[in-house]
C-alpha cells in the first residue's frame, strides 16, 4: 500500500545527497541519439507502478514518445526512493511527483524545475464516518486526527478555523495503512482519494457512510502530481523536455478516453494492488484531471503560488521561492500549445459508474 508521507520525507532527508550529487551533472546531457535516432531519457516516478502514472505508460505504449523523437525509460519509485533525488543527481532527466515535494527539494538545494502540472485538483482528503457528525473542519475540535509528517495542508486548514493543534484536537501519527481509522482509534484520517480512501471502501464501509473533506474547499491545498526536470538537462535540452511534456499529456488524454486499456498497461508492468483496485485508481485519477479549467498540463500559477506560501508559512521551505525560480512557465506554455489537436479541457467528461462491489469482490 502507498506510504503517503514518503515523498515529502524523502525529499527532506535526502537533501545532503542532493547537494553532493547535483554537482555531478546529469548523465544524459550529451544529447546523443541512439542508433534509431531517438534521444534516450529516463522518467523517475514518485512511487511504485500504479494507475497514478498510467498516462506515462500509455504515452510509451501508444508511441507518443517515439513520435516526439524520444526513447523513454520509466523508472518506478518506492518507499526508499525519492524521485527528486534521482533527478537532482542526474540519474534521470525527468520526474513526476507532488509539486510540494519538488519545492522542498529545491529549497534544500536541488537543481530542479517544474515543467507541467498533471492533476487539476488535489487528491489529498480527510475521511471520517458520517456517524461521527464531522461535516467540516469546524467539527474537528475535540476529535482525534490522523496525520502524516509534513501535513502542511492540514495545519493550514486548522489555522484558518482557529483550531490549536496542541490543545483543541488530539493529533495522532497515522501509520501506512487505514487500520487506525478502521479500528476506531482515530476519528478523522488522512487519505489520498485514489488510494487510502479506496482501502476504506475495500474494507466494506460504503461511501454513503463516509464524509470526505478536500482541502481545496478552503483554498489550503498544495499542487500535487506534475512533471519536473533536472535543471542542467533542461537548460541544454529544452526541445526534448518540451516534447516529453507534450507526449506525456497525450498519454493522459488517451487514458481519459481509454481508461480500461490504461489499467491493463499498468497491470502488465506488475503492481502490488490488483486490477480491480487499479481500475478504481484510474477512475479517481481521471476525476482529479478532468474537467480541467486551465487545460491539461498547464501550470496553474495561482495554485503554485498558494503552494509556495503555505509551505513557507508552516516551515516546510525556508523562504518564499519565486515562481520563476521553481517553474519554467515559458516551456510549459510551449508544450501545451502543441496539443492543439487534443481536447485539453474535457468539459464533457463524466466519471463512469464502477461496479458497486469492485473493491470488495476479490
Amino acid at each position: 500500500m502507498r506510504i503517503p508521507c514518503r515523498r515529502l520525507l524523502a525529499a527532506l532527508t535526502a537533501s545532503a545527497a542532493l547537494l553532493t550529487l547535483a554537482a555531478c551533472g546529469t548523465g544524459s546531457d550529451t544529447g546523443d541519439a541512439g542508433a534509431d535516432g531517438l534521444r534516450p531519457v529516463t522518467l523517475a516516478l514518485g512511487w511504485v507502478t500504479q494507475a497514478e502514472w498510467a498516462g506515462y505508460y500509455a504515452a510509451q505504449e501508444q508511441g507518443f514518445y517515439r513520435e516526439a523523437g524520444l526513447d523513454v525509460t520509466i523508472r518506478p519509485g518506492g518507499p526508499d526512493v525519492s524521485a527528486q533525488q534521482i533527478v537532482g543527481s542526474g540519474q534521470a532527466e525527468l520526474g513526476t511527483d507532488s509539486f510540494g515535494n519538488t519545492l522542498s527539494a529545491i529549497d534544500q538545494g536541488a537543481s530542479l524545475k517544474a515543467v507541467a502540472q498533471t492533476t487539476a485538483r488535489p487528491g489529498y482528503v480527510m475521511v471520517s464516518r458520517k456517524s461521527a457528525g464531522i461535516e467540516s473542519p469546524a467539527d474537528w475540535v475535540g476529535k482525534r486526527i490522523g496525520s502524516w509528517a509534513g501535513d502542511q495542508k492540514l495545519y493550514a486548514t486548522m489555522a484558518k478555523y482557529g483550531i490549536d493543534p496542541d490543545t483543541d484536537v488530539t493529533m495522532v501519527q497515522q501509520g501506512f495503512d487505514m487500520n487506525q481509522f478502521l479500528s476506531g482509534d482515530i476519528d478523522i484520517a488522512s487519505a489520498y482519494a485514489f488510494n487510502e480512501l479506496g482501502q476504506v471502501l475495500a474494507s466494506g464501509i460504503p461511501a454513503e457512510e463516509l464524509n470526505v473533506y478536500s482541502f481545496a474547499e478552503d483554498d489550503t491545498s498544495v499542487a500535487e502530481d506534475g512533471i519536473f526536470a533536472n535543471g542542467d538537462f533542461l537548460e541544454s535540452n529544452r526541445d526534448d523536455v518540451t516534447a516529453f511534456v507534450t507526449a506525456s499529456m497525450r498519454g493522459w488524454a488517451y487514458c481519459r478516453d481509454n481508461a480500461e486499456h490504461c489499467v491493463e498497461l499498468v497491470v502488465q508492468q506488475g503492481t502490488a494492488l490488483d486490477a480491480d483496485f487499479q481500475t478504481y485508481q484510474m477512475n479517481q485519477m481521471n476525476q482529479l484531471i478532468w474537467p480541467s479549467v486551465a487545460g491539461l498540463g498547464s501550470i496553474d500559477e495561482e495554485w503554485y503560488q498558494q503552494s509556495i506560501e503555505l509551505l513557507h508559512r508552516y516551515g516546510v521551505i525556508s523562504r518564499e521561492l519565486p515562481l520563476d525560480e521553481v517553474a519554467d512557465l515559458a516551456l510549459n506554455e510551449a508544450a501545451t500549445a502543441a496539443l492543439d489537436d487534443v481536447d485539453r479541457f474535457g468539459a464533457a467528461y463524466t466519471a463512469p459508474d464502477l461496479p458497486a462491489d469492485l473493491l470488495t469482490r476479490g
